[in-house]
């Protein structure tokens, strides 16, 4: 990561953390912030040695740390960052480690150099590098993001008004040395992406690389307007009273009494739990109800209603009106291959061996035959429709089935996917998330 202080970088850092991890690509975030705060004092601390040196008492991490014109201060946070991207490119070599992910200011030519010097000279085989610099020229949107940052460890402890003026200077000294990413990088091929305003504009220089690809696909999709998004499962099916899995069928009465139920509930009190509109103030933390005024954007009016191709699905949403409805084929229940329309009971009685590798691991495991698809497919299958998702301004109601469900469910919540089988989705349900501008609600 690149960037002044309270530019977004670690929202970035963690949103695409958690996607990537989602993919099933073991992600990992090293913030070098984490480092200092257990190795320098908190602002305000007082000493009795203040002449110490080279221990945790020599320094508060006050604005004056960050002044590049203190050699002694400098040379401590770059040892930080060193110790900092040591433990990482470590991590990298464990078993099954994928991306690490730097979190820091990294506001110089000099220090984006030595990370580089450093990965090169450590690692027989250095792996791909790509520089992603989130820049703040939205005056409200920096403001918000300040407001943010008093909150958090660095200052929490401070009043408010000692707390900003401390960061407005820290700010100051770092933008005395900052040097954006731009021609020196360019010159020497190095790869990167710039953000601005978490979304507004993206710019980018020989990303090439797969990882790198699907990172920038994700941060093509950011932004910071308030919308809603709901998911639940299909009304009852016949099949769904059987007991038979994997197929197309129709609802049952219960399942027609459920779509007319959902789409009562949305025309009724949809637009009361979705945005600034109706919503009340105490609804939303003031980060999240922020965010779409500080670009000054309008909060999201119209309702998507997203369907998947499989007739159970498509009858859930009859009573939405038809130009509001889209139908994928991405949102298809998981594939049951040979064992469609079968129930557990007739799996376990005329495949056993079947029963018995699912019963060992449900997460990894993959339905036989054409077609038969595990959870880790769910997944692959689901990226563009989470891309989607992101990128959307309006409301959207996703009528799916459970599996899509649990895995929806899972990318929202940063949940691992060991975990994704014991989500309870009840038939009947319906999950309500506010992506807001620093979590998920």
């Amino acid at each position: 990561m690149v960037g002044l202080p309270a530019r977004g970088k670690s929202y970035i850092a963690k949103k695409l953390a958690r996607y990537l991890n989602w993919l099933q690509y073991p992600t990992r975030l090293f913030n070098v912030g984490e480092r200092r705060r257990l190795a320098v004092a908190p602002p305000g601390t007082e000493f009795d040695e203040p002449g110490q040196t080279d221990t945790r008492v020599t320094w508060t991490h006050d604005a004056h740390f960050f002044d590049p014109r203190c050699a002694a201060a400098r040379s401590w946070r770059d040892q930080l960052a060193m110790d900092a991207l040591n433990e990482l490119l470590d991590w990298l070599d464990t078993p099954g480690a994928t991306i690490g992910i730097f979190d820091a200011t990294n506001s110089t030519s000099a220090r984006r150099r030595a990370l580089l010097d450093c990965v090169r000279h450590r690692v027989s085989t250095p792996p791909d590098v790509l520089f992603l610099e989130s820049v703040c020229e939205n005056s409200s949107v920096l403001e918000r993001n300040m407001r943010l940052k008093l909150k958090g460890p660095d200052y929490a402890s401070q009043a408010s008004e000692v707390a900003m003026k401390d960061l407005e200077e820290r700010i100051r000294n770092y933008a005395s040395a900052y040097v954006p990413i731009g021609e020196d990088e360019i010159a020497e091929g190095i790869p990167f992406i710039r953000v601005f305003d978490t979304g507004r504009q993206v710019t980018m220089n020989r990303v090439q690389s797969f990882l790198s690809m699907v990172a920038l696909d994700y941060l093509l999709s950011f932004h910071l307007e308030n919308r809603r998004i709901w998911l639940t499962c299909n009304g009852q099916s016949l099949d769904d009273v059987s007991g038979k899995i994997g197929r197309q069928s129709e609802l049952s009465e219960e399942g027609v009494r459920f779509s007319r139920a959902l789409a009562t509930f949305m025309r009724e009190r949809g637009p009361t739990l979705a945005g600034d509109e109706a919503g009340s103030a105490e609804q939303r933390p003031d980060e999240d109800r922020m965010a779409g005024q500080a670009l000054n954007k309008t909060p999201a009016s119209r309702l998507q209603v997203w369907t998947s191709m499989m007739s159970q699905s498509i009858r859930t949403a009859e009573e939405f009106p038809p130009q509001d409805v889209i139908k994928m084929q991405m949102l298809g229940d998981m594939d049951a291959g040979d064992m469609r329309g079968m129930t557990y009971d007739q799996i376990s009685a005329e495949r056993p061996d079947v029963a018995a590798a699912r019963a060992r691991d449900i997460v990894n495991f993959r339905w036989p035959g054409v077609g038969g698809e595990g959870y880790v497919d769910v997944i692959n299958r689901l990226r563009a429709v989470v891309l989607e998702l992101e990128r959307s301004r309006d409301h959207i109601l996703v009528i799916s089935h459970r599996a899509i469900v649990r895995v929806l469910l899972a990318y929202f919540m940063g949940l691992e996917k060991s975990r994704l089988y014991t989500l309870d989705i009840p038939y009947g349900s319906l999950f309500s998330i506010e992506p807001g501008a620093y979590s998920a609600k």
